[in-house]
């Protein structure tokens, strides 16, 4: 049996197309785990679903990672894992922007201000002491991508990069 796996060269993420495991009814679980082991440091997961897969979601939260979702079509999801802090592609460290104890609304307009002063092709690591779904989903609709990671006792980290 073939695995449906792309793995690709960093920074390049890799792939993995769950939907012919649930077409054809097997579970894909242990392929998508040796694909998460594979992983090269500083590498993401994009993986394609039939569903939002929140359970698998927590497992690898549980070794480190975030996640962010969305979704295509029916029956048809695209979620990217990453590892907040396992390096950026320049290899220097991302900026952080700290927005926790401030408005929600002000730490979104201070977030687009900072995001408008720095370069395309480096990430922003900012803080959040609320659950930024709403904000991260008007980041994609302006062409960011977003990782959410719930660190507990901290707040939310949001990894925005064009």
């Amino acid at each position: 049996m073939t695995l449906d796996v792309v793995c690709m060269d960093d920074p390049q993420p890799a792939l993995f197309d769950a939907r012919p495991y649930q077409r054809r009814g097997q579970e894909p679980f242990a392929d998508i785990m040796a694909a998460v082991g594979g992983l090269a440091p500083g590498q993401d997961l994009v993986l394609r679903n039939t569903f939002d897969p929140r359970p698998l979601t927590a497992v690898l939260a549980a070794q480190g990672f975030g996640a962010a979702a969305r979704q295509i079509g029916p029956e048809d999801w695209e979620v990217r894992f990453h590892r907040p802090g396992a390096g950026t592609e320049a290899g220097g460290p991302e900026p952080e922007l700290d927005n926790r104890g401030i408005d929600p609304l002000e730490a979104s307009v201070r977030t687009l201000q900072t995001l408008r002063r720095t370069p395309a092709d480096v990430p922003l690591r900012a803080w959040f002491d609320q659950d930024p779904g709403g904000f991260c989903a008007e980041l994609t609709s302006r062409g960011y991508d977003t990782v959410v990671e719930h660190v507990a006792d901290r707040g939310y980290l949001v990894r925005i990069q064009r």
